[in-house]
């Protein structure tokens, strides 16, 4: 009879001993990581200065800012040629974007170059 209520208490014995152990390695590991976690976050960081950044930087906001520029005014020049373009359909009793004359074309067509190389010269 005695061994009736010993076997089953060994067992149970065993299961709490393996529980433990298990709970036990479990704790250990979080410990392990949350160590790992604060020494990274804990961790200075550091900016270091990067010679020339700024002036790299300044560089290639002037690079767009020339290239905005530059774009404009090669859209403004379009825009005025194509203005006087369709300027010369109207006075001609014309709709816009007709065929223009020839030396009437010539004429604006050297305008709107001479507007482009004025753009590229600044």
């Amino acid at each position: 009879m005695k061994n009736k209520y010993i076997e089953p208490l060994i067992s149970l014995l065993i299961v709490g001993v393996v529980f433990a152990a298990v709970v036990f390695v479990i704790m250990e590991a979080e410990e392990a990581f949350d160590e790992q976690i604060s020494a990274s976050v804990s961790k200075p960081i550091i900016l270091e200065p990067r010679i020339g950044i700024v002036d790299l930087l300044a560089g290639r906001a002037r690079e767009r800012l020339e290239t905005v520029v530059f774009s404009d005014c090669f859209d403004q020049a379009y825009e005025v040629f194509k203005q006087n373009w369709n300027q010369g359909c109207s006075e001609l009793g014309l709709e816009e974007k007709c065929s223009l004359p020839r030396y009437l074309a010539e004429i604006l067509e050297q305008g709107y170059q001479e507007a482009k190389e004025s753009c590229s010269a600044k």
